[in-house]
């Protein structure tokens, strides 16, 4: 891979993937080394920016607010937690005000078992250990057959 630093963000040639969990890597808000989560933009050149755990959080806020466009991977417990999170209300809210068809609700079990599915095969890719709440979404949800 052959790449041009400016500050900490890396625009990247060739085709090496580079990916969120690096241990080398610097955080481009904070300077830390270790980072969980990378932005790409989506306009040439190939720009990546590089986060830790606790500026990615400020970092996707500022980019979604300033209407900036990309691709994103974050390798972050905290992540997995929010998107459980937004899982678990999602299906409270649907179910509160009678969103969902008969249908929706048959497969929603079968997603949910997928979405612990996949955590749990990913599981490894993260630092530290998994957040109660994610455990607690797993055990749940991985008893439901598919």
């Amino acid at each position: 891979m052959s790449h041009r630093e400016s500050s900490h963000t890396v625009v990247v040639t060739g085709s090496d993937q580079v990916t969120a969990r690096d241990p080398n890597a610097r955080c481009d808000t904070c300077g830390v080394q270790g980072t969980i989560a990378l932005f790409e933009h989506d306009k040439p050149p190939r720009q990546v920016e590089r986060y830790c755990d606790n500026c990615w959080p400020a970092r996707r806020d500022a980019l979604e607010a300033a209407g900036i466009y990309g691709g994103w991977e974050v390798l972050s417990w905290r992540f997995v937690e929010e998107f459980v999170e937004i899982v678990e209300e999602g299906i409270a809210d649907n179910r509160a005000r009678g969103k969902n068809t008969p249908e929706q609700e048959a497969a929603l079990p079968a997603q949910l078992h997928q979405m612990a599915t996949e955590i749990l095969q990913g599981a490894t890719e993260y630092d530290g250990p998994m957040p109660s709440r994610v455990a607690h979404f797993i055990e749940r949800h991985r008893s439901a057959t598919a």
